[in-house]
């Protein structure tokens, strides 16, 4: 099931047990590295930037884990109980901020980075960002009638819509112009999924 999340601190609590909180902070501070990576081996400014934007959410969440362990702490087994997610919690803020780390070195100048080792530069996979155009293939279109994935190779793990992410989206969610996704996959696949989300009209070439 898809999740969706604003950055907003003190909005509607979310409707998630402390486990399913820990899981999704660890999938969103692995979706940070992995766009901070890809960042430098794409030398892209604009993936960088993806990742301070997901720095909220994760403060956000570590908040509502926050609240959760308070909430259910009734005696002092409960706190002992509640100590090991507290210890995790920690530890995925620490990768969030390595991850904003690596991000920032992007913006402060990539001409700064040097050359990228050949053994990461000619990595096939890679998790990368893309804009939905309004009125291009893909706009109004639920993933699964899309077929991105079929015809790219690449598939859809987050979409952001404004300051909302929606993460792990399901294949009834429609696509929207102006919609930044997050894609993991095969840079093969990028020059195929570029067009889709930019060409208007059905005549969109399989990538090869």
């Amino acid at each position: 099931m898809s999740t969706v999340i604003s950055p907003f601190m003190g909005e509607k609590p979310l409707n998630l047990s402390v486990r399913d909180i820990i899981a999704l902070l660890k999938d969103v501070s692995e979706l940070m590295l992995d766009l901070g990576l890809s960042s430098i081996i794409l030398r892209n400014e604009e993936i960088a930037e993806e990742v301070l934007k997901l720095e909220p959410i994760v403060e956000r969440l570590l908040e509502e884990l926050s609240l959760k362990v308070i909430v259910s702490t009734r005696s002092l087994d409960d706190a002992r109980d509640m100590v090991p997610f507290l210890s995790i919690a920690e530890m995925i803020r620490s990768i969030s901020n390595s991850a904003a780390d690596i991000a920032n070195i992007v913006l402060e100048g990539i001409s700064k980075l040097g050359e990228i080792p050949e053994v990461v530069s000619e990595f096939e996979g890679v998790v990368t960002v893309l804009k939905v155009e309004e009125g291009s293939y893909v706009d109004g279109k639920r993933l699964d009638e899309s077929l991105i994935e079929t015809k790219t190779g690449l598939r859809i793990i987050a979409i952001r819509r404004g300051d909302t992410w929606i993460f792990g989206p399901e294949g009834d969610e429609v696509l929207r112009g102006g919609d930044i996704i997050v894609v993991r996959g095969y840079k093969r696949g990028l020059g195929a999924l570029r067009d889709m989300c930019r060409t208007r009209g059905e005549d969109v070439e399989e990538a090869k």
